[in-house]
């Protein structure tokens, strides 16, 4: 069988709704105050996502994978009513600085969709 695994860190102080206008900081740490600890404290703001398959995938499933993983993304904001944080009357769909990255082996053998139906076949590359 195929085997996904996936790893998620999901800071939400920059989220946003499709649309909403970005955001941009330097990252400074400075001692303001002379007693010798940062004053400035960084909250964990976006969602960082990898996708790990066990089984090389066709172009077209890796393209059908990463959006599944996008849409889940944004399922589950909505699901745990995430706000956006510049406009708190529409859902976040996730944070202005996301990644996701799909990683599966690319040598092999690899599952395709058949056209007539949703079940995959393997086939050698």
């Amino acid at each position: 069988g195929v085997h996904v695994d996936v790893i998620v860190t999901a800071g939400l102080s920059n989220s946003r709704s499709s649309g909403a206008d970005a955001d941009y900081f330097t990252i400074v740490c400075e001692d303001d105050d002379n007693d010798g600890d940062d004053d400035r404290k960084m909250t964990p703001g976006t969602i960082n996502t990898i996708v790990v398959v066990d089984t090389p995938l066709s172009p077209e499933a890796r393209v059908e994978a990463y959006a599944i993983a996008i849409e889940a993304k944004c399922a589950a904001c909505v699901d745990h009513g995430v706000s956006c944080a510049k406009d708190p009357t529409k859902f976040a769909m996730g944070t202005g600085t996301d990644c996701c990255a799909l990683l599966s082996p690319c040598r092999g053998f690899f599952i395709e969709k058949d056209d007539d139906d949703d079940v995959g076949t393997t086939r050698e590359k």
